[in-house]
């Protein structure tokens, strides 16, 4: 069963067929070992200030690992904001 037909009805989806797949090569940043998925968030300044960084090269290459990444940044951005503000 397919995780659809609990949206749109077993019997509609179960008329659905497959049109095309693509395969898109290095459609996901690379991942063999070693690797580092707990990359910082904060990356020298460059004489530009300090720099955040989030997405899924910081994390795995997975739309979660974009989310953790982003949270994670966001978490540290609060997080300095908050100790300026004192």
């Amino acid at each position: 069963s397919r995780p659809s037909s609990s949206w749109f009805g077993a019997e509609f989806v179960g008329t659905w067929e497959l049109l095309k797949v693509y395969r898109i090569p290095y459609a996901q940043p690379n991942q063999e070992p070693p690797t580092d998925f707990s990359r910082g968030v904060v990356e020298g300044d460059g004489g530009m200030g300090v720099v955040y960084v989030c997405g899924d090269h910081t994390e795995s290459a997975t739309l979660d690992g974009a989310l953790r990444s982003g949270q994670r940044c966001a978490r540290r951005v609060c997080k300095e904001l908050l100790r300026k503000k004192e």
